[in-house]
């Protein structure tokens, strides 16, 4: 098993140290990165984890830190990791996909790290995702890219690309870097109709961006239980840490 010890890039490492431990080989050269991690609420973990289930990807490795609690998730009577890579090497898609809400203190070093692997993998396109409230109409799906070529590729889904706002946590880490470094970012942009698991957000987001990774779809369906699962496990995961929610005890 290969284990790479990532702590950031571009001259400077970061004070964390993340461990991605690999259970399987894959490629994704040239294909997509989604980052599943959970913004305001549960509605972009929700969506990447109904792209996961309804495409049956497979694990490929696991996320650990020091600085994560120690959590064990528990499914089947099998233990995992709360943050995991999925991948399905036909259609050259990763997925990060995590159970932890992560503080505000590591959204620039995990984005730093998403970035790095993307550049690792040889990885041609990055997207995420954010509520960002009041800044676009309920029910509404916008987009912003970091590259020409990012929002050319909005404009071809037929995505309204937004024109201003502010965009913050790991997607804006993501696009500021991206941007700088030349590497293609797409942050879909939804207002959820309240905070937590919201099956309606999670199915047009899930949509959306099935729209800008091809040969991926959603399972609107089982949406809704996925969305409760989700929710119920993310959850579990704040509280049994002993951490409490992890947005406010991870550093207190």
């Amino acid at each position: 098993m290969k284990i790479l010890l990532l702590q950031g890039f571009g001259g400077r490492a970061t004070n964390q140290r993340y461990h991605v431990h690999d259970l399987a080989e894959f490629s994704v050269e040239g294909g997509y990165l989604i980052d599943g991690f959970p913004s305001t609420g549960h509605t972009s973990a929700i969506a990447s984890a109904s792209l996961i289930n309804a495409m049956k990807f497979r694990p490929v490795a696991t996320i650990d830190s020091d600085r994560f609690p120690a959590v064990s998730m528990v499914q089947d009577s099998r233990p995992f990791h709360p943050t995991r890579i999925f991948a399905d090497a036909s259609l050259k898609v990763a997925v990060f996909s995590s159970y932890l809400a992560l503080p505000s203190q590591e959204h620039k070093p995990m984005a730093r790290m998403m970035l790095k692997w993307a550049r690792d993998h040889k990885v041609s396109w990055i997207v995420s995702s954010v509520a960002v409230g009041t800044q676009i109409p309920e029910g509404k799906i916008m987009a912003v890219g970091s590259t020409e070529e990012a929002r050319e590729k909005i404009a071809e889904a037929s995505m309204e690309v937004m024109g201003s706002g502010m965009i913050t946590g790991i997607p804006g880490a993501l696009l500021n870097h991206g941007a700088i470094g030349g590497q293609n970012v797409i942050v879909v942009l939804y207002n959820p109709t309240h905070e937590g698991a919201d099956y309606r957000a999670g199915a047009l987001l899930c949509t959306a961006m099935s729209r800008l990774v091809p040969g991926t779809a959603c399972d609107i369906d089982a949406l809704q239980a996925e969305a409760e699962k989700a929710e119920r496990a993310m959850r579990e995961a704040e509280t049994e840490s002993g951490e409490g929610v992890l947005k406010r005890g991870m550093y207190g």
